[in-house]
């Protein structure tokens, strides 16, 4: 074949080659039965489609706002703890930065990135339901942690839930499909730090996880149960390898662990900083916990979880759930003498996970509903299989009985409650974006124009409410601790930042001597303090002789203006 030839016929060769790959490829990455991406294609359409009329929602939860503001400034070079101040861990900051970073420093780009968090988390179910039971359960568990997660307080925005259930939730993945080897508990050690320093709570589950690892070494399994039950006993050899191994796992899992507190120290002991982590994590962390005693965290979380709910949707669903979870804790206390090596590790773990967060909640000192959502990815795994019976309408336990007649269309009906709820957002947006011609809606979005149309951009500002504005306005807090507006009405963590002699009111007065150009309330600037007479009455007199109230009108915010 001459050169002219060989050229002419090279591009469709190429083509060959290029389409033979692409089929070859699509054959391992889609149609093979181990393939990663046809349930995560399915899931990721399904968490966009719950979530996509929540991109344009700009105040879903403070805490969102105050995690964005984290991450900016990770991104303006400065440590966390080093530039604002909050009691919230280290990789939490740094996910946010990444976040921002991959976004765009978009508000939606964060949004569609937190989607395709929610997503994986959702493969991750489904990769644990199909380990233990079959494909259809599989599937149910994934659709089951969407759902739960679009109608949980908070779970349309991406909080420090999304991003600690990501790492949690592959490090249970890994401990229930690969129960064995150095690397597997390595990487779980890796996995269940970086949770732990992205929801500092989760700490307690990873102190239980260790002792449930170390305990493990010394109870050996004296039998072995196979498909027919029978017991057969395990040679003193076999007893012997399996508790070196055992060991091997505990130290790998706690070299991960090591590895990743290594690396976030390092930065500040680089920089001589390490004193500001030590106040900014530990300090102001312990202060939080002396915030209200353990019975009235259990009376608060009893309340918001039994009888507050977000919707109606999810009251509905609510009575699935709790059946559904009755009905998996019978059968295993049923099955509880006859579980298989794979199942007794699978409820051993999630149920270390579930008290360990449980208790990390009441030893927290404050309940608020998003706190929930650190239950959900568990949830969906209990309740997949009962409501897989439901659909196929099977039994529910080893006596064959049969299923209440009223279950199958009353889970029909809480999905077309749940389908209604995505129809009416749906229908918000739209009219939304035709009558104003814009998506995006919240006080975050309106006070972020008045400053722009005002023109402090920059300036020194204190927002008292919807303090994404100021992100979207590249605006600095007036003092590091107002990043997030509630923070001047804790005193307990102000004391664990700047000394006993610390206070709302010696806050106040910081923020008084930066003179703000633009102060933004919520309501009656007049009761910010409610709680604080002194610094009510300082405040008072500050807006009447230094402020004038601007004519902007939007629910209830009200704009004042330094006279300067």
């Amino acid at each position: 074949m001459d050169l002219r030839s060989f050229l002419n016929s090279f591009p469709s060769k190429l083509s060959s080659v290029f389409s033979d790959l692409s089929l070859g490829l699509r054959s391992v990455l889609w149609n093979s039965p181990h393939s990663p991406w046809k349930p995560w294609g399915v899931f990721l359409v399904i968490s966009f489609l719950s979530r996509f009329p929540y991109f344009f929602h700009g105040d879903i939860d403070w805490d969102e706002s105050t995690f964005i503001l984290f991450g900016q400034s990770v991104l303006d070079g400065h440590l966390p703890y080093t530039d604002i101040l909050d009691v919230k861990p280290p990789l939490l900051w740094y996910g946010f930065a990444i976040l921002i970073f991959l976004g765009g420093k978009t508000f939606l780009g964060i949004r569609i990135l937190g989607t395709i968090v929610v997503t994986t988390i959702a493969y991750f179910s489904y990769r644990v339901a199909r380990h233990l039971w079959n494909e259809s359960t599989a599937w149910i568990a994934g659709i089951s942690w969407i759902v739960l997660i679009s109608l949980a307080a908070g779970g349309q925005a991406v909080i420090s839930e999304h991003l600690a259930l990501f790492f949690l939730g592959a490090g249970f993945t890994i401990l229930v499909i690969y129960p064995q080897g150095f690397i597997s508990f390595f990487s779980v050690g890796i996995l269940v730090t970086m949770a732990t320093f992205v929801r500092l709570n989760l700490a307690y589950t990873e102190v239980c996880l260790g002792v449930y690892f170390l305990i493990r070494i010394f109870i050996q399994n004296d039998r072995k149960v196979d498909q027919n039950f029978n017991i057969q006993k395990i040679s003193i050899q076999k007893i012997n390898i399996q508790k070196r191994k055992r060991i091997l796992e505990f130290f790998a899992f706690n070299f991960g662990a090591l590895s990743i507190l290594f690396l976030i120290i390092l930065p500040y002991v680089l920089t001589q900083n390490l004193p500001l982590l030590y106040t900014g994590l530990i300090r102001a962390s312990l202060s939080y916990t002396e915030q209200h005693s353990v019975l009235s965290v259990l009376w608060s979380q009893f309340q918001k979880v039994i009888f507050l709910r977000p919707s109606v949707a999810a009251i509905v669903l609510s009575v699935v759930i709790f059946w559904a979870l009755g009905v998996h804790g019978r059968w295993l206390w049923q099955h509880r003498q006859i579980l298989n090596q794979k199942q007794l590790h699978f409820y051993t773990l999630i149920t270390i996970l579930i008290l360990s967060i449980e208790l990390s909640i009441i030893r927290t000192g404050a309940f608020y509903s998003h706190y929930t959502i650190q239950f959900l990815f568990f949830i969906s795994l209990l309740i997949a299989k009962p409501i897989e019976q439901i659909i196929q309408y099977s039994v529910t336990s080893a006596k064959s009985k049969p299923l209440p007649n009223w279950l199958n269309p009353y889970l029909n009906f809480s999905l077309i409650c749940v389908l209604l709820k995505y129809l009416f957002e749906y229908s918000f947006i739209l009219s939304l974006w035709i009558n104003t011609g814009t998506p995006f809606y919240g006080a975050s979005f309106y006070i972020a124009k008045v400053i722009q149309a005002e023109q402090v951009q920059g300036k020194p500002l204190w927002i008292q409410t919807n303090h994404l504005a100021y992100w979207l306005t590249d605006s600095p807090p007036v003092t590091p601790a107002v990043v997030h507006p509630s923070n001047i009405n804790k005193p307990f963590l102000l004391k664990a930042w700047y000394g006993e002699q610390a206070s709302s009111l010696t806050e106040l007065q910081k923020i008084i001597d930066r003179q703000p150009t633009l102060i933004i309330s919520n309501g009656a600037v007049e009761t910010y303090f409610n709680n604080n007479p002194e610094a009510q009455v300082l405040l008072n007199q500050v807006i009447h002789d230094d402020y004038q109230r601007l004519t902007y009108e939007y629910r209830d915010l009200r704009f004042y203006r330094h006279k300067s």
